[in-house]
């Protein structure tokens, strides 16, 4: 399970579910929304709605179930197919004039099971195949574009993590006058370009990207 630093996804509760279910937990880097999966959906989902918003944004979510329908119905760019049709083995009924196109060839419920477990072992391996191409193609791109850049740092190094508190009225705190970076130090490297830092007193502080890191 992927997820953001959120306190929920932190918290010992949460932690011993996913312990009691062995799922493994990986935390993406704080202040970097662009390597969870979610957000790159979340965007999606709010261009779609600004589409239906331009006189009345009180309106947002009159058409959530259309667009809702039109995701799990659209190809997906890295899959090659749509997420409904990899979820349950076959398409979307959207209307009720797609049934009168099976006809006489609608599958009655005990044959559409038995069909369905037969179509998820070559969905997976067809989605996995398609998911490998996509990587690699996004991997070349990042290459390309920013990996040349991204700085590296050492385990061990001490650095120095932008600040990104905000401003607090009720705590009369002003992010202004605070300063920019504060001091870490890196006890590992996650990825390509992330790291976990904890403050000069051990306590952690996550894992951040090397765009905001510089060397101490």
């Amino acid at each position: 399970m992927i997820t953001d630093n959120a306190s929920c996804f932190l918290s010992k509760e949460f932690k011993a579910l996913l312990d009691k279910y062995q799922i493994r937990h990986w935390l993406n880097s704080k202040y970097h929304s662009q390597a969870n999966p979610v957000e790159r959906v979340n965007r999606t989902v709010n261009t779609a709605i600004r589409t239906y918003v331009k006189e009345d944004q009180r309106l947002w979510d009159v058409r959530l179930s259309e667009i809702e329908t039109v995701l799990n119905t659209s190809i997906h760019y890295a899959t090659k197919l749509t997420p409904y049709f990899v979820t349950h083995g076959y398409e979307l009924f959207a209307t009720g004039r797609d049934h009168s196109w099976l006809g006489d060839n609608e599958l009655a419920s005990e044959d559409r099971l038995s069909h369905q477990e037969q179509m998820f072992g070559k969905i997976r391996e067809v989605v996995q195949k398609n998911l490998k191409i996509a990587h690699e193609e996004g991997r070349k791109r990042y290459a390309l574009r920013h990996r040349n850049f991204s700085k590296s740092f050492d385990v061990g190094q001490l650095v120095y993590r932008r600040n990104m508190a905000l401003s607090s009225a009720a705590d009369q705190y002003n992010a202004k006058y605070d300063p920019q970076f504060l001091p870490a130090r890196i006890v590992h490297k996650k990825g390509a370009s992330s790291y976990e830092l904890v403050d000069l007193n051990g306590k952690k502080l996550g894992i951040w990207p090397a765009a905001l890191l510089k060397p101490g």
